[in-house]
C-alpha cells in the first residue's frame, strides 16, 4: 500500500485526504507540532501533513547525543572503557562459581549496561568503581575464573572515574530538561551548558572531559536534526526577548505575531555544569515585543510521557469499558487541580441533577 493510500485511513475507514487534514486541525490548535519520539517519522510526516512547524525533543536529542558519542568511541575513549567494564561484569554475572566467590568478598552485585538507556553504564561505571577492589580480590581465586588483566590498573580506574563524572554532568542536565514545561530556550541553554563545559574541558588537562568531548551531532544550536532551525531558532529569541530575528526567522514565527502587529527589522569564568544550571534559573526582565508569549512552547516532552505514565493508573484493565470523554475529563481534572475546588464540584453537580430533573418531568408529561 502507498503512503498516500496509508495517509486516508482513519480508524480502519477510508476517508479524503482533506477530511484528515480537517480532523488533524481541530485536534491540534496550536501553532506547531512537537515530537514524541525523535526516532519516528510519525510526528514529523504529521507536521509536514498540518503544514506546521516541528519542534525536537531536546531530551530526545541529548539521548541520541550520548549513544552517538559512545558508538564512535568504542575502540578507543569512553566507549572503550564501558565496553570492557561491561566485559568484566558480565563474565562475572553469567557464571554462578564467579558470583559465589564474589559474594564472599562483598554485598554488591555486578550491573551491567542497558542498551536502550545510558543512564544503565553510569550505574554500571558506579557499580565497577565501588566493587573493583573485590573484583581483584576475587580474580585470585582458584576456584574464579575472571580475567580483570584491562580494568585493574590504576589507568584505567582513572578513566572509569572521569567517565563516572562525565555522565553525571550528563545526568543533570537530563534532570533540568526534564522539569514540568521547560521552555524551548531554557532547554537550549541547558544544552549551551553542557557543551561549553565539555568543550572547555576537552583541552584542559585537569579536567575529567579531557579529550572526551561530544561531537555535538545532534545538540549543537545549529545542529542538521533540528527540522524547522529558523522557526526553532526564532522562538529561542522571542522567549529570550531578543528583537534581533533575521528574515528567515520573522518569516517562520509569523504565527506568533499579534495581532495587529507587522513583521519589521528588528568572556566568562569557567563553571561547571551544576553552577551554569544554577545561574539560569535567575530571572530575566521581559521586554515589549509584537510577538504574543510563546512561553507555551515548551522544549521536552517529559511532561507528555509522564501523562502517559499516569494516564496507565486510570485506565485499568478493570476499566477498561470506561468511555473515551470520560477518560479525558478524569485526566484533564486530574493535571489541573487548581482550576477546580469542592464548591465548583458541587455546582457542577447541582447542575446536572437540576437538568435531569427537568428531563424527568418532560418525559412525565409526555406519557401522559
Amino acid at each position: 500500500m502507498r503512503a498516500d493510500e496509508r495517509s486516508r485511513r482513519v480508524c480502519g475507514r477510508r476517508c479524503p485526504r482533506q477530511d484528515l487534514v480537517r480532523f488533524l486541525s481541530r485536534r491540534r490548535s496550536f501553532s506547531f507540532h512537537r515530537e514524541g519520539t525523535y526516532s519516528t517519522n510519525t510526528n514529523p510526516a504529521t507536521a509536514k501533513l498540518l503544514k506546521k512547524p516541528h519542534i525536537n525533543c531536546c531530551s530526545h536529542l541529548l539521548n541520541n547525543e550520548v549513544e552517538n558519542w559512545f558508538e564512535r568511541t568504542t575502540n578507543i575513549g569512553v566507549g572503550k572503557v564501558a565496553r570492557e567494564v561491561h566485559t568484566v561484569m558480565s563474565a562475572v554475572k553469567v557464571s554462578n562459581k564467579n558470583s559465589a566467590v564474589l559474594r564472599k568478598e562483598t554485598k554488591l552485585r555486578p550491573l551491567l549496561e542497558n542498551k536502550t538507556k545510558w543512564t544503565g553504564r553510569m550505574k554500571m561505571m558506579k557499580n565497577f568503581i565501588s566493587m573493583r577492589e573485590a573484583l581483584i580480590k576475587s580474580s585470585k581465586h582458584e576456584n574464579a575464573a575472571i580475567d580483570i588483566s584491562n580494568v585493574c590498573s590504576s589507568r584505567f580506574l582513572n578513566e572509569a572515574t572521569c567517565l563516572d563524572k562525565m555522565l553525571y554532568d550528563v545526568l543533570l542536565a537530563t534532570k533540568t530538561l526534564q522539569e514540568k514545561l521547560i521552555k524551548l530556550s531554557d532547554c537550549r541553554e541547558v544544552l549551551d551548558c553542557l557543551i561549553e563545559v565539555a568543550n572547555d574541558g576537552e583541552d584542559d588537562p585537569n579536567s575529567h572531559w579531557y579529550e572526551s568531548g561530544f561531537q555535538d551531532k545532534y545538540i549543537a544550536s545549529d545542529s542538521k536534526k533540528i527540522h524547522n532551525p529558523m522557526f526553532y531558532n526564532g522562538v529561542i529569541k522571542i522567549q529570550n526577548g531578543k528583537q534581533q530575528l533575521t528574515a528567515e526567522e520573522k518569516a517562520a514565527c509569523q504565527c506568533l505575531l499579534k495581532e495587529g502587529a507587522d513583521l519589521a527589522a528588528t568572556s566568562s569564568a569557567k563553571l561547571s555544569v551544576a553552577e551554569k544550571l544554577a545561574a539560569r534559573k535567575a530571572k530575566k526582565p521581559r521586554v515589549a515585543s509584537e510577538y504574543v508569549n510563546s512561553d507555551f512552547i515548551i522544549g521536552s516532552v517529559a511532561e507528555a510521557e509522564r501523562l502517559w505514565s499516569e494516564a496507565r493508573h486510570v485506565l485499568t484493565a478493570i476499566r477498561s469499558v470506561m468511555a473515551p470523554a470520560t477518560f479525558e475529563e478524569i485526566m484533564l481534572l486530574k493535571k489541573n487541580p487548581t482550576v477546580w475546588n469542592g464548591k465548583l464540584t458541587a455546582r457542577a453537580y447541582n447542575i446536572i441533577k437540576d437538568e435531569r430533573k427537568v428531563k424527568r418531568e418532560k418525559g412525565i408529561k409526555k406519557s401522559k
